[in-house]
């Protein structure tokens, strides 16, 4: 039988690297791509391409139950926070119309989309975090700090905070936090952690450079304790499918700062070099088993953005390179 996919947010890097993967690893899927706007290459990815509103608008999920029923989908692929969060709220509803939600556990959203929700959450497990407080009713810990929305918004909305003047500034702005400056700045890592249904962790940590708030470089690396530290985190979290960590590893140890429980901006680069999570977390959605995993093949690995390198250094020479542009 036919698989019908409906994939979110298409006209977003996320949603197209998404699409190509489901292409790539489910060449007989019927893809159906959504965004609100149509001025996009996403749309030509698609078998097929429908407008749709904002997800805050009264009518989407009318027009989202008809394109349902109009291409009788299966399976729905939401891609963005906003859209993650709707969804997650109606997991019921979904059931009802036969169709299954590619997202994480409803606690792990329900914690990773708050970013106080997130230290407080996981402090109370006893797992290290940096100071996180409530902007809209507490002071500063101290300067400087970090100041940043409560929902998951990526570094462009992230501001340093010198003194209280400034800080008295940011107040206005609404459901916000102040963080504890994570150092050194060189060390910052994303890490995608998944989790199988069989309760298995597989994980890939990349030391990564930003460059608009998004991973410009990004190189694969192996830490026990980094690994240590996010399996902690998936436990704690209970977590079912694929999360997203941003952290840095102090001099206290790794101190994640942020959770994004969705596919991140480099899922179509881990999918290339064989961190399959979004195909894992498809398979598994199928009730079809996963192969067995090894990440001893994904040292030496660099990500350009919108290029993936593949490096094997031998005393310090390069021994091949290969490049896909994503």
């Amino acid at each position: 039988m036919r698989k019908n996919i409906l994939v979110t947010g298409c006209a977003d890097a996320n949603g197209q690297a998404i699409i190509n993967i489901i292409r790539d690893a489910f060449p007989k899927f019927f893809i159906v791509g959504t965004d609100v706007y149509a001025n996009h290459v996403g749309k030509f990815m698609c078998n097929q391409f429908e407008i749709v509103p904002f997800a805050s608008h009264d009518n989407y999920i009318s027009v989202i139950q008809n394109l349902i029923d109009k291409y009788d989908i299966n399976i729905l692929v939401p891609t963005s926070e906003i859209e993650i969060c709707f969804f997650n709220k109606r997991r019921t509803f979904l059931n009802h119309l036969d169709v299954s939600v590619l997202i994480i556990n409803e606690f792990a959203v329900d914690v990773g989309l708050d970013k106080l929700k997130t230290m407080e959450t996981l402090g109370e497990k006893n797992i290290l975090v940096p100071w996180t407080l409530n902007a809209q009713i507490d002071d500063p810990k101290e300067y400087p700090c970090i100041f940043k929305n409560r929902s998951t918004s990526g570094s462009k909305s992230v501001e340093l905070i010198h003194n209280a003047k400034e800080a008295q500034r940011c107040c206005l702005r609404e459901k916000s936090v102040w963080q504890e400056v994570l150092l050194p700045a060189n060390q910052e890592y994303t890490c995608c952690i998944y989790r199988s249904k069989s309760g298995e962790i597989r994980i890939l940590v990349m030391l990564r450079e930003l460059e608009n708030g998004e991973t410009k470089y990004a190189k694969i690396v192996q830490s026990n304790e980094i690994n240590c530290y996010l399996k902690s985190i998936a436990l704690a979290l209970d977590l079912k499918g694929s999360m997203n960590i941003q952290l840095v590893l102090t001099k206290n140890g790794p101190l994640l700062f942020e959770i994004n429980p969705r596919f991140s901006s480099t899922v179509g680069f881990r999918h290339l070099v064989g961190f399959r999570d979004f195909e894992w977390q498809l398979l598994e959605l199928m009730k079809i088993d996963l192969v067995p995993f090894s990440d001893m093949e994904l040292i030496n690995i660099e990500y350009f953005r919108k290029t993936t390198c593949l490096v094997r250094k031998k005393n310090g020479q390069i021994k091949s390179f290969k490049s896909h542009y994503i």
